[in-house]
């Protein structure tokens, strides 16, 4: 949904924005002379510090006469939590492809992988069978932060094996991050994602 605000003073309040986001993000346009550099900063802030902490608040767009601020409600820590055997599965059977792609693993299970696209530090494969895609760093792994929000989620929502996962991730990337940002500040979750990277 988009909402047009002639001015910072037209910003919906925390309550309708909550109403407005029900089935989805909303984008925020904004006459372009009314954001200043300090003022989109500003009340994307604000609007972090007033929303659930699930919600993303970030600038999606500087246009010709409009800028534009994106609010998206993702994932929720309890749902993260009621789900986390399902986060963990889909996290181990990431790593543990990307682990055997990466060393070039001659198995049963890999032949259906095609490496179909590389581009920096990254390799695109997709199984030919599933249309599943993996994309994955083309070094090893070795630190939570190797783990890319966005192509973990891809893996997961164009799985046949994740199904649980696929009604908690909405984007790709935002409830992805939001997931992992989640595992992180969980030392015990941590540890036990690491231990699939060995």
């Amino acid at each position: 949904m988009k909402a047009f605000c002639k001015n910072i003073h037209a910003t919906p309040s925390v309550e309708e924005i909550k109403h407005l986001t029900q089935q989805g993000q909303l984008v925020l346009e904004f006459p372009r002379e009314e954001m200043n550099s300090e003022i989109a900063p500003k009340l994307i802030s604000e609007l972090k510090e007033q929303l659930p902490v699930n919600y993303m608040v970030f600038k999606s767009g500087v246009w010709e006469h409009t800028i534009t601020i994106t609010i998206m409600p993702t994932v929720s820590d309890t749902t993260v939590k009621r789900q986390i055997e399902f986060i963990k599965k889909g996290i181990k059977d990431y790593l543990a492809i990307s682990k055997m792609l990466l060393n070039d693993s001659q198995t049963v299970a890999l032949k259906d992988w095609e490496l179909v696209e590389e581009h920096g530090d990254h390799n695109r494969y997709k199984n030919t069978k599933t249309g599943q895609i993996l994309e994955t760093c083309s070094y090893e792994m070795t630190s939570f932060e190797n783990i890319d929000p966005y192509f973990w989620g891809v893996f997961v929502k164009t799985s046949t094996d994740h199904t649980e996962l696929k009604e908690l991730i909405n984007s790709e990337f935002h409830d992805s991050q939001r997931i992992l940002d989640y595992i992180e500040k969980e030392d015990e979750l941590k540890e036990q994602v690491m231990m699939y990277m060995k």
